[in-house]
């Protein structure tokens, strides 16, 4: 019973939440992507320059073992190529990242056909947030998403999640 009541009230937010999943920054940017790193992680190439971007408010618990951070890795690049219908080199992203300000991992928000990978990312449970490095405009968002996960109990908030591998 509390799972469906749960159920139904994240249902009734998820119109509130897929009309902040747009870009606001004037700054994003077209994409072409390289490579799929990690579950968290992309190469991608922007005004014939190569970066490598973690997608912000979102990291892969580091007590995953290697076969789970491996499924996240594959989730995400199914999910770019359409289930491997697309090569990865064709895949165009939009990007919200300053790619002027240098840090250890640049981060940003990716968005392909029409949906933000950060927040997919959570909502199928192959993520955690991590607002640690955010600006803060998609925070609850990303926080809707995780929560989303978590009252169905997908990827990592699966109870037999680990045990099933």
């Amino acid at each position: 019973m509390k799972r469906v009541i749960l159920s139904i009230i994240l249902a009734s937010q998820l119109p509130l939440i897929s009309c902040q999943s747009k870009p606001i920054l004037p700054n994003s940017q077209v994409a072409g992507v390289k490579r799929v790193v990690s579950g968290q992680s992309l190469d991608v190439v922007v005004g014939g320059s190569l970066y490598r971007l973690r997608l912000e408010g979102i990291k892969i618990p580091p007590s995953l073992p290697p076969s789970q951070k491996k499924e996240a890795q594959q989730f995400l690049f199914l999910l770019l190529t359409d289930n491997s219908r697309h090569t990865l080199d064709s895949v165009r992203v939009t990007v919200e990242a300053d790619f002027n300000h240098k840090e250890k991992f640049g981060r940003g928000y990716v968005w392909y056909n029409g949906q933000m990978l950060n927040e997919k990312m959570l909502e199928e449970g192959w993520a955690v947030v991590s607002l640690d490095y955010t600006l803060g405009q998609y925070d609850q968002l990303l926080l809707n998403a995780q929560n989303y996960a978590r009252v169905m109990e997908k990827g990592i908030w699966d109870t037999g999640f680990s045990s099933q591998r």
